[in-house]
């Protein structure tokens, strides 16, 4: 049998590791929660995961997938860097 690691293990977390608002902004070099949420909503930026809602139905807590938010750099370095030359 083949050594496989429990879907718990931090390991196997990997790109579906959950972060929040604040690291969002943080680790998008300080874009407003406001300006993220406008990107959201224009399809610009990674929609959230709604982790619970309230008795309404609308989303009391969410959450990035950091891989996500980790690809939007990317791809916003690369926007950056080419209309820079």
């Amino acid at each position: 049998m083949a050594d496989q690691k429990s879907p718990a293990a931090p390991d196997a977390i990997g790109d579906a590791e959950l972060i929040d608002f604040p690291r969002v902004e943080q680790i998008t070099g300080g874009l407003s929660r406001a300006t993220i949420t406008r990107r959201i909503r224009d399809g610009s930026f990674p929609r959230p995961v709604v982790l619970s809602r309230d008795r309404h139905g609308r989303p009391l807590r969410v959450a990035f997938v950091l891989a996500e938010v980790l690809a939007y750099n990317r791809r916003a370095i690369a926007t950056g860097r080419g209309s820079a030359a």
